[in-house]
Formats: structure tokens, sequence, C-alpha cells
């Protein structure tokens, strides 16, 4: 957990989407001309979730906006007023996206996971599937982020 705290703290402020499609991503994410996509697909994994009676992602597994979870991000705390925004937003959905949108994704995904995927829906299911990283309760898009930032 503190190595993949270290390792946000060195991607903060560019682009992750494009930097795993491998194009220039000295950009901030919340310039990127492909934002709305990635926040596109994730608003339509949750209305999936929501219209089969779910939750894409499962109460104290991660944090709502940033999908850290939330002994990294404490935005959730009902006692923390003075925490309005995500220390380490735009990191995890946008790196996890352009692994699966870069050439190499789908081997690296099969390699690293044991998992394919037929399109992005299926894609982003798994992402807010329920698992235990750094030995707490998370999403299995926090292991593909920690794995990805560690080769990066």
């Amino acid at each position: 957990m503190a190595q993949y705290r270290l390792d946000l703290a060195s991607v903060k402020g560019t682009c992750l989407f494009y930097r795993a499609i491998r194009q220039s991503w000295d950009h901030d994410f919340t310039a990127c001309l492909r934002r709305f996509e990635v926040f596109e697909q994730r608003t339509k994994a949750r209305q999936r979730h929501e219209q089969r009676g779910r939750k894409w992602l499962q109460p104290y597994t991660s944090c709502f906006w940033c999908l850290n979870p939330q002994s990294i991000c404490q935005r959730a705390e009902l006692a923390s007023k003075s925490t309005s925004v995500c220390e380490y937003r735009d990191i995890v959905l946008p790196l996890c996206y352009g692994v699966f949108e870069s050439v190499e994704g789908m081997d690296w995904l099969q390699e690293q996971f044991g998992r394919s995927f037929v399109d992005t829906e299926a894609f982003f299911d798994w992402l807010g599937e329920g698992t235990r990283f750094g030995g707490d309760d998370s999403i299995q898009a926090v292991r593909l982020a920690a794995l990805a930032l560690r080769s990066i």
C-alpha cells in the first residue's frame, strides 16, 4: 500500500490515459480530449448495474469518485468535512481504460490477470468487482492500476 501511494504521487497531474496508449501525456487529465469518453463508460457501468438492482462498486471497497481504496482516499469519511476533492483523482480509471484501449492491453491483461474481455462493458464490470489489495477491501481497478503504475 505504501508503494502504491508513492506511485500515485509520482504520476499526479499527468494524463495516464494517454500514457497508457503511448500518446503525448504531458497534460492533466482534466484537459484531456478523451476524458468524457472515460467518464461516459463509468456512467454506463453504474447504470447497467443499477438496472440489475446492484451497485457497480460495493460499499467500503473504494472511493466513489477516484476509485482508490478508502485507506488512500478519505473523501468518503463523514467526519472529514474539509476533504471535498480526492487527492489522487483522475489516476485509476483513466489508467485502467487506457490499458484496455492500448495496442498491447488485451495481451497484458490476459498475461497479468488471466482475463480477456469481449467488450468495454465486460471490462468495466470487472473493474468494479470486489477484491483485496494491501490487506484492505478494494476493487479490481486498483489492482490493475497498481500493477500498471509499477510497469511505468
